[in-house]
């Protein structure tokens, strides 16, 4: 009576230990068959603002060229800057939009991102080592529109993330309780 219980007893163990082996394997097949491994598919960007300083006019340009990596050279011959546009409610009422700041990279950064796209694009592997790091940190600038009166800073610095969220604030520059909304050509 107790042989029958343990043969029971270790059938029903070997029996689910079996049973879960199946579904982890069933999970795992269907994680790499569906891409449950992979990061989900960027959105891609379609274009973006950009602001000619010699006209102050804006225009856009198509992000996914990486050498349409800001700064590039203007309409107008010259410098323009990523702009980041918003409006307090409908991006359509040009009434509505405003200029919250832009941004630029040194040259050095610049050249280095350039360098890292044609890299991936050859289907090399690109580390980012401590040094790479430091320039396209260092490198990547933010300032306040308009540009009188301020300086650059970088993107990711204390004073450059409350400008931005100031800048981006529905408090600060919409009224009447209007939502505000990033703005793309």
């Amino acid at each position: 009576m107790i042989k029958a219980l343990e043969d029971k007893k270790t059938r029903s163990i070997i029996t689910v230990v079996a049973g879960l082996i199946c579904v982890l394997c069933l999970v795992y097949i269907a994680m790499t068959l569906f891409g449950g491994d992979r990061p989900p598919p960027k959105r891609p960007v379609k274009m973006v603002w950009f602001i000619d300083t010699g006209t102050m006019k804006l225009f856009a340009v198509d992000p996914n060229i990486p050498e349409n990596l800001t700064p590039i050279d203007g309409p107008g011959g010259k410098p323009a800057y990523r702009a980041y546009v918003f409006a307090c409610g409908d991006c359509l009422d040009e009434s509505k939009q405003y200029i919250g700041f832009v941004e630029a990279f040194t040259p050095e950064a610049r050249q280095l991102r350039l360098d890292i796209d044609n890299r991936e694009k050859a289907g090399e592997s690109v580390a980012f080592d401590a040094p790479t790091v430091k320039v396209l940190d260092e490198g990547q600038l933010v300032r306040q529109y308009p540009l009188e009166g301020t300086e650059w800073l970088r993107m990711y610095s204390d004073e450059a993330r409350e400008m931005r969220q100031s800048r981006m604030s529905s408090k600060t520059n919409c009224k009447d309780g209007e939502r505000i909304k990033a703005c793309f050509p």
